[in-house]
């Protein structure tokens, strides 16, 4: 599994500590991608026959981790390879993509994602 928080949520943090302000990241994409995810992912790679984002339950498990929590039903049949976890503003912000082995659905099928983003005090 590969997985990368993107360059666009590291931008986002620095807005953020300079006031700016963003919606939450509760929105959670799955695809039919299979590239690696990268740093520099602004958006999943394929997401045809893919429904809609769906909102998603935040918690914070721990002082440094954001976990957001799922579930995305599908009505047809699909090999779901990636997700992302995105926030609601007209700027469409994704913070995190993962790609996997392929989850195989069929009409009527839903998975439920439970992504964790932790956030890790480093000195440079």
């Amino acid at each position: 599994m590969a997985v990368a928080t993107t360059d666009d949520l590291e931008e986002a943090v620095v807005d953020l500590l300079q006031g700016s302000t963003l919606s939450a990241f509760d929105y959670v994409g799955t695809g039919i991608g299979t590239t690696g995810a990268a740093v520099t992912d602004s958006a999943l790679e394929n997401t045809t026959g893919a429904p809609s984002q769906v909102q998603g339950t935040m918690t914070q498990p721990s002082a440094n981790v954001h976990r957001v929590t799922a579930t995305v039903s599908y009505t047809s049949t699909l090999a779901i390879t990636e997700v992302g976890l995105f926030n609601n503003d007209s700027t469409q912000i994704m913070g995190l993509r993962s790609t996997f082995s392929a989850l195989n659905v069929v009409s009527g099928d839903s998975i439920i994602f439970t992504i964790n983003t932790t956030v890790t005090a480093s000195v440079t």
